[in-house]
This record gives C-alpha cells, sequence and structure tokens, in this order.
C-alpha cells in the first residue's frame, strides 16, 4: 500500500505512485464518467436531498461533489447553444465550517479570527504566540489550515502527521493543545455536543434536524464494543450541527 511504499528508498517507488494516481484519475474521471454519458450527450449527477444524517447533498452516478479541481475544471464546458444565453459559474464558500463554530460557540476569539484577512494566520499567530504584525510563515499557516478544518471532526496527532500538517506527533499535538487554547469557547462546545450525543443519543441542530447515535447497552456487548460505539458516536456528534448547518446554508443559497 502507499503507507509502506513511502517508506522504500527506491527510485521506483515515486513512478509507481505517479502511475497509480494516474490510473485512478482515468478509471475515475475518464471512463468512470463517460458510462454515465445520456442520450444529449451529456452527463446528468443525481443530486439526493435526503439522504444523508447530516443533511448534507449527496451525489451519484456519477459523484460529481469530489471532482478535481486545477485542469479537470476546464473539462467543464457549455455546448454552443447553451452558450448563447447561459454563463459557466463556479462559487465557492470561505471556510464556511470555521465560521458557523465560531458563531454558534460565541468564541469571541474564534468570531475575530474568522472576520479577519486570513482566519488560518490569525489562528497560526494565536497558537504560537506571534506578534500581530507577523510576516505570514506559508508552513505554520498550512499547519493552522489544518487543524481548522480537522477539529471539528476530531482530528488527532497522528492524523495530523498522516495529513502532512505536522512532522512529528509530538508537534501535531502541540498544534491541537494550542488551538483549544486559543478557542476555549469552541471547545467547550465542542465538548458539550460529544456529550449530548454519548449521554443522551442524539444531537439536534438549529433547524431541528435530529441526528441519532446507536449505543448498545453496556452490559449486552463486549467493552472493546462498547467503547467502539462511544467514540463513533463522539467523532459523528462533535460535527453534527456544523454540518447540518452548513447543508442548510447552502440548499436555502441554491433555493434563494
Amino acid at each position: 500500500n502507499e503507507k509502506t511504499l513511502v517508506t522504500c528508498k527506491h527510485p521506483l517507488i515515486k513512478d509507481v505512485l505517479e502511475y497509480r494516481e494516474a490510473a485512478k484519475i482515468a478509471n475515475t474521471y475518464g471512463e468512470g464518467y463517460l458510462q454515465f454519458e445520456r442520450e444529449d450527450g451529456k452527463i446528468h449527477s443525481l443530486l439526493i436531498q435526503a439522504e444523508t444524517s447530516t443533511g448534507r447533498y449527496k451525489s451519484k452516478k456519477p459523484n460529481l461533489q469530489n471532482f478535481p479541481s486545477g485542469v479537470f475544471k476546464e473539462l467543464l464546458t457549455l455546448d454552443e447553444e447553451e452558450s448563447k444565453e447561459y454563463i459557466l459559474m463556479s462559487v465557492d464558500y470561505s471556510s464556511m465550517e470555521s465560521r458557523i463554530l465560531a458563531y454558534i460557540s460565541n468564541d469571541s476569539a474564534f468570531i475575530s479570527a474568522v472576520n479577519s484577512a486570513d482566519v488560518h494566520w490569525e489562528t497560526a499567530k494565536l497558537i504560537w504566540k506571534l506578534p500581530d504584525d507577523a510576516v505570514i510563515d506559508p508552513e505554520l499557516r498550512r499547519s493552522a489550515k489544518g487543524v481548522n478544518f480537522g477539529i471539528p471532526y476530531g482530528i488527532s496527532a497522528s492524523g495530523l502527521v498522516n495529513r502532512g500538517f505536522a512532522e512529528t506527533l509530538e508537534q501535531a499535538q502541540d498544534i491541537i493543545d494550542g488551538w483549544y487554547n486559543s478557542y476555549r469557547g469552541a471547545d467547550r462546545y465542542l465538548k458539550k455536543c460529544i456529550q449530548e450525543a454519548t449521554v443522551r443519543g442524539y444531537t439536534q441542530d438549529r433547524t431541528g434536524r435530529i441526528r441519532w447515535y446507536e449505543i448498545p447497552d453496556s452490559t449486552k456487548v463486549s467493552e472493546d464494543d462498547y467503547k467502539k460505539a462511544v467514540a463513533r458516536a463522539a467523532r459523528q456528534g462533535q460535527n453534527m450541527k456544523i454540518q447540518a448547518i452548513s447543508a442548510s446554508i447552502t440548499k436555502q443559497a441554491i433555493y434563494d
């Protein structure tokens, strides 16, 4: 597997990994997409509105939500007739889930950061206690970005290392601890969500959406299975409200 191959010191490894990536892209976005071409010569993805537990859209046949950026976006075009009447537009939210977490937790430091010119650099300055006028360090900013996106999903120190946001487990843990110390209000809110999921058995967002968590009777399953179920509920419950509100905002924006 890839984790094993990257530890091998051999000139062929780089070529093998590049070939694997190219083959995966060709199969997924080449032949994989073409099988869904319809009679009009177009690919129409199914956009499912009510299948995910958090309310997010689900795209399938094919999944267009993980369509790669960069050169692949140039493959999305309008035909000649459509181009006379329509334009192709691409829009994106700026750190949407970080903004939701900042406001829903009422964390003044996080709110200030998400309203700054660069939320990730503001976070980096807080974590590493840098002066306000510090010149942007790309590596520190990248690590802060990783932890900003990862914390609501329960990212661990090893997760940060595996994703390249930290070099060692010790450094990764310091970054995570620095984030929690910088945004104590968000920390308290996330812990409250975990408690709701694991003790009450469900979480509910501000629009009324509920997600239930299957936690078995501890006397009827093994200790290991029980711990796994609680850990799964904690991980899912921690970010359910953030994802659900994000989904509702997206749907409302499309409707509007």
